[in-house]
């Protein structure tokens, strides 16, 4: 009865002792026990941590957390709150002084990130798929070998929408979004960003692109919404005030503003355009949808600067010309053109 009405969807173990009281009829939503549990040295959801407190309480079917907390280091983390016979749900989780540096999940993932992450998240509903707010606030981080400021965000799972937002980096990026789970909820996405470094996001999944001096901003406002259909169905627009990337006295930048627009899901754009010195990009998207995305794209581009997205290899060099048509549908489009590489090396 215990394993089919309490299934963890976390893998916990550990060294530890444990007693329970129990009395009552042998039917979980009934039943009333004492458990006290303690663990130590043991690893919860592929995290491991230096002491794991578990005592609930149950009168009647009716539980309620004594003291469920967590301990690793400086970190903190504690659950309260209680769960009715009906498994309805109603329960707090506080998180407090999250190293990131110390995270298994994190190091796994290979990324290059260190600062202090601090959470609230409410659990309210039926289990097993109660509805989930989080806020979250991250500081003292650094991304590769960079400072940048506190960020924070909120997120929201519901059964048809996951909706959030946040300002991070102080408020270079301010985000606003409802991402649906199904044809019938909204769909929104609203991005700001103002001189925003970009390059630090490639700076966290390799040490070695922390090392290729970029210099990089993009000024953008991002506005898509429809009231079902999610992306495909969205109207809005992309506006590009300013961007460009820099390495050394290479770079690329956008002469003018750029714009798309977003019509029902119909997008058309022909000012995107980049250049520097020797090095251009040109894309023009003429009434690309999710059953036709037709776009070209011409391109002579200095490969050191495209090593940027390429954070996997160390360096690159040489001259990149290409010119590509796409045809067909957006999930499975027919790719047309040629390309070819001056004096290339890759390392």
């Amino acid at each position: 009865i215990f394993v089919r009405k309490v299934d963890l969807p976390i893998e916990v173990s550990g060294t530890g002792t444990g007693k329970v009281k129990a009395w009552g009829p042998l039917q979980f939503n009934k039943l009333s026990y004492d458990l006290k549990s303690s663990f130590f040295r043991g690893t919860a959801a592929k995290e491991s941590f230096d002491e794991l407190i578990f005592n609930v309480k149950s009168n009647n079917g009716h539980v309620r957390a004594e003291n469920i907390s967590l301990k690793k280091a400086q970190s903190r983390v504690h659950l309260k709150g209680k769960v009715k016979p009906d498994a309805s749900i109603d329960s707090v989780i506080v998180g407090r002084q999250i190293r990131l540096e110390q995270s298994e999940n994190v190091s796994n993932i290979g990324l290059d990130v260190t600062g202090e992450f601090d959470f609230t998240m409410s659990l309210k509903g039926k289990l097993p798929q109660p509805d989930m707010a989080l806020h979250g606030r991250l500081q003292k981080v650094v991304v590769g070998d960079q400072p940048a400021e506190d960020s924070k965000f909120k997120l929201k799972f519901e059964p048809d929408r996951i909706s959030g937002g946040g300002s991070f980096i102080g408020r270079t990026v301010l985000t606003d979004f409802i991402f649906p789970l199904d044809d019938q909820a909204p769909f929104k996405f609203n991005l700001k960003t103002k001189n925003w470094d970009f390059a630090h996001l490639f700076s966290i999944l390799s040490v070695a692109a922390k090392k290729k001096d970029f210099e990089t901003q993009v000024t953008s406002d991002i506005k898509l919404a429809s009231n079902s259909g999610g992306f495909w169905k969205s109207r809005g627009h992309i506006n590009i005030e300013s961007v460009q990337v820099r390495r050394g006295a290479v770079q690329m930048s956008a002469p003018s503003p750029i714009k798309v627009k977003m019509k029902d899901g119909v997008i058309n754009s022909k000012d995107i355009y980049l250049e520097g010195d020797s090095t251009f990009l040109k894309l023009k998207i003429n009434n690309a949808s999710r059953e036709s995305f037709t776009t070209e794209l011409n391109t002579k581009a200095n490969m050191s600067l495209i090593s940027l997205v390429t954070p996997f290899m160390e360096n690159l060099k040489g001259s990149l010309s290409m010119a590509l048509k796409t045809e067909g549908p957006f999930y499975n489009p027919q790719i047309l053109g040629s390309a070819y590489v001056e004096e290339g090396l890759v390392k």
